[in-house]
């Protein structure tokens, strides 16, 4: 990868740019709150549920045997809509502030509910610091990354060829396999301070 070659740097959002626990214990501690729960028991049993569960909300009721359909819808609705701060990574905002002196072009590229993933980035108040936003579920489930069609969306826009463009994610099974079977180079992120390394890239 040249330095010279990257136009864009397209980020991943949950566990990229933030740490993502902090908008789900925002859920939870409202959900306790309303329903008058322990709420460091059950920050506790969200904590021991694999973040690849499909079904987070759901194994949580169970494991505290108080699974409602009604009760999950409630913790869903309060997770499209809660209105809470949460802070992106310092680090993050310092890459992005080197990418605009830089004039590179930036963007996040992310999986999820649309609603969900438009209130996230309310939350974080960071939506005027990207030239764009791809919600990849816009055209379906079956499109979100690792699938092409978020990528080619973002080459299309940015009017680039991927060679021109520095995916960064923390997914390898999403963000960089995408990315890489569509020609991007892209940056795994393991935990905040590795995103300095953009700096050192471009």
């Amino acid at each position: 990868m040249s330095k010279k070659q990257i136009k864009v740097v397209a980020f991943d959002l949950d566990n990229t740019l933030y740490n993502e626990h902090l908008y789900y214990e925002g859920v939870l501690d409202e959900f306790c709150k309303k329903n008058n729960l322990d709420q460091q028991k059950l920050i506790r049993d969200y904590r021991s549920i694999s973040r690849s569960n499909p079904d987070i909300f759901g194994e949580l009721l169970r494991i505290n045997n108080m699974y409602t359909a009604q009760l999950q819808e409630e913790l869903f609705s309060i997770y499209n809509n809660i209105n809470i701060t949460i802070t992106p990574y310092n680090t993050a905002l310092t890459v992005l502030e080197y990418l605009k002196k830089k004039d590179i072009r930036t963007a996040i590229v992310t999986n999820g509910h649309v609603s969900v993933q438009e209130n996230k980035i309310r939350c974080l108040g960071i939506a005027d610091l990207f030239d764009l936003i791809v919600y990849a579920r816009t055209w379906g489930k079956a499109f979100e990354k690792p699938a092409p069609k978020a990528y080619e969306f973002l080459l299309s826009n940015f009017i680039c060829s991927p060679a021109e463009v520095l995916f960064v994610g923390d997914k390898v099974e999403t963000d960089i396999r995408g990315a890489r079977d569509i020609g991007m180079p892209s940056l795994r992120v393991y935990e905040e301070s590795d995103l300095i390394t953009i700096i050192n890239q471009i």
